[in-house]
C-alpha cells in the first residue's frame, strides 16, 4: 500500500506527543513514589522507636540524679548517656528539655556560649505524642534545623522537684547525611528502572493504539488523495459507521458534488461547441 507523508506525520507526531506525557508521567510517579516511600520510612521508624526516651528514662536513671545538687544538669550523666545511644545508632539526637521545652542540654549543641539565645522545643507535638503512646506518627521540631521537622520519641520525666522531657529525634543531621549520599544514586536508579520498565510496555502499547485510531483518519487522507490524482469514483466506505463519520460524509458529498459540477461543465461545453458548429454552419 501506498505511503502518504501527511498520515506518517500526523502518526509520528502523536507518537511524539505521547511519548512526551509518558516521560513526564514517569516523573511524576517517581517523585510521587519517592515521597510516600520517605512517609513510609518515617512512619516505620517512629512507630518502631516510639519508646526509646521510656526505655532511656526507666533503664538509665534509676541510679543516678539528672540534676546535681545547685540544680543544674547533671552534664556528666547526660554526656554518657547520650554518647552511648548516639553510639549504637548514630542516626539519633538525645536532647533534654525542661518543662517549657528549653533545651537544657544535648551533647550535639554547643552550650559554652552563654550568650547564647535558648532553644525551645514546641511541646504540642510532643505531648500529643506521649498521650497517643507513640502509636500516632507526629513530627516534632528539629533544634538543629528549624525548617526541617523531623520524627521523635518523646517522654515526660519528674524526680525530686524537676519535671521535663526527653526528647530523642530518631532522624538527625548524621541520618541526613547518610541519606543525602545514597538517595541520590538510589532514586536515580528507582527512576531509570521504573521509567524505562513503563515506556517499554506503555510506548509499544500506545504506538499500537495510535495506529488503530488514526486508521480511520488514513482511510480519509488515503481515498482523498487518490480522488485527487484522478479516480473520481473514489468514495469512502461505511462512513456513516466510521469514528470520523462527520468528515467522510462530508467528503463523499463533496466528490459527488464536485463530479455532478463536472458533468455540467461537460454538458456545457458540449451545447457550446454544438452552438458553434451551428452556427458556423449556417454562415456558410
Amino acid at each position: 500500500m501506498k505511503k502518504y507523508p501527511v498520515t506518517n506525520k500526523l502518526y509520528w507526531k502523536l507518537s511524539l506527543t505521547f511519548l512526551v506525557i509518558l516521560v513526564m508521567v514517569g516523573l511524576a510517579y517517581v517523585s510521587i513514589t519517592a515521597y510516600y516511600s520517605q512517609k513510609y520510612f518515617e512512619e516505620a521508624t517512629q512507630l518502631l522507636n516510639s519508646k526509646v526516651a521510656n526505655h532511656l528514662i526507666e533503664e538509665k536513671f534509676q541510679d543516678q540524679s539528672r540534676f546535681l545538687e545547685d540544680g543544674t544538669v547533671n552534664k556528666p550523666l547526660f554526656g554518657d548517656i547520650m554518647h552511648d545511644m548516639m553510639a549504637v545508632n548514630r542516626g539519633i539526637e538525645v536532647y533534654l528539655l525542661d518543662n517549657e521545652g528549653t533545651i537544657l542540654y544535648s551533647v550535639v549543641l554547643d552550650h559554652d556560649e552563654p550568650e547564647a539565645p535558648k532553644q525551645v522545643v514546641d511541646l504540642e507535638p510532643v505531648r500529643k505524642f506521649i498521650k497517643e503512646e507513640g502509636e500516632v506518627f507526629l513530627l516534632g521540631d528539629n533544634p538543629r534545623d528549624a525548617k526541617d521537622p523531623k520524627i521523635f520519641s518523646a517522654a515526660h520525666f519528674q524526680h525530686e522537684g524537676k519535671e521535663g522531657y526527653i526528647y530523642i529525634v530518631l532522624a538527625g543531621k548524621q541520618f541526613d547525611a547518610v541519606m543525602s549520599s545514597l538517595s541520590g544514586s538510589y532514586f536515580l536508579s528507582l527512576g531509570v528502572g521504573a521509567m524505562l520498565l513503563t515506556l517499554g510496555f506503555a510506548l509499544l502499547i500506545g504506538l499500537v493504539g495510535i495506529w488503530y485510531l488514526t486508521s480511520n483518519l488514513r482511510n480519509v487522507i488515503e481515498t482523498a488523495v487518490r480522488f485527487k490524482e484522478g479516480d473520481l469514483d473514489a468514495r469512502i466506505d461505511n462512513a456513516e459507521k466510521m469514528d470520523l463519520s462527520e468528515l467522510a460524509t462530508t467528503f463523499n458529498q463533496m466528490a459527488d458534488t464536485i463530479n455532478d459540477n463536472m458533468e455540467k461543465l461537460k454538458n456545457h461545453d458540449k451545447l457550446r461547441q454544438e452552438l458553434v458548429s451551428n452556427v458556423s454552419h449556417d454562415l456558410r
